[in-house]
């Protein structure tokens, strides 16, 4: 009987002592597996993330290089039209038009005003005629003024400086029963004034001291009086003007 016990009790630790070992193996192998794995997806995440570096870097690079172009590009473009300005001229004074190597909008003299130069000729007399002030003004790339509104008429008016029985020369003359402007348009605004509406005569006068919408005079071109001229401003140049510091 005591032979059986102690075999039942040898029995018993051998089993519990196998038990503890397999579920050493066990715990081994979990832990094994769980470092194993870890390393795994440590090296896997590293990849991804240095991939994913390596992604954002050439993004990056590829829009400072599509940036730089741009840039690029807008220079070359702006290059493009001071030089086909330029040309325009027998003769252009860097000097006077591109002082500190920054070239103006518009030509020395003239004054800007929503993207247009304007020149309001007042030397002194004798003035000119309608037509020889139109050549003067396309003799420098420009022409006798067109009113586009109200607002333009109104910046005109407070520009002359004249007696309130002549005026200045515009860009509107009576072609084909009907008044044109010099780039052919028919006028729709008739700012005249109106004691003058009547008065036949083929070419346009805006006459100081008047209410900007009612301050234009028709008269004879053989009259000689002062003018305005007025071309596009160069908005390269503008451009350029406005980040002169």
């Amino acid at each position: 009987e005591e032979k059986e016990q102690t075999s039942s009790s040898l029995q018993s630790r051998i089993y519990l002592a196998g038990l503890g070992i397999f579920c050493i193996l066990v715990a081994g192998t979990a832990i094994y597996s769980e470092f194993h794995f870890s390393s795994i997806y440590f090296r896997s995440h590293h990849k991804v993330t240095h991939h994913t570096q390596q992604d954002v870097l050439v993004k990056g690079d590829r829009a400072l290089l599509r940036r730089e172009m741009e840039e690029l590009s807008r220079e070359t473009e702006q290059l493009s039209q001071k030089t086909e300005f330029i040309q325009k001229f027998d003769t252009f004074s860097v000097k006077d038009n591109c002082p500190n190597k920054r070239c103006k909008p518009c030509l020395q003299d003239w004054i800007i005003f929503k993207k247009k130069c304007y020149l309001f000729y007042n030397e002194p007399a004798p003035w000119k005629t309608w037509e020889q002030s139109r050549r003067f003004c396309q003799d420098r790339r420009a022409d006798l003024v067109v009113i586009d509104d109200l607002e333009e008429q109104e910046f005109v008016n407070k520009h002359i400086n004249h007696d309130k029985h002549n005026g200045y020369w515009m860009g509107l003359q009576h072609l084909n029963s009907k008044w044109t402007w010099v780039d052919g348009r028919a006028d729709t605004l008739g700012f005249w004034m109106k004691q003058t509406v009547t008065t036949p005569a083929p070419k346009a006068l805006v006459v100081p001291r008047q209410n900007p919408s009612e301050s234009w005079k028709k008269a004879d071109n053989v009259f000689l009086n002062k003018f305005i001229c007025e071309h596009n401003a160069r908005l390269s140049f503008l451009h350029e003007s406005s980040t002169v510091s």
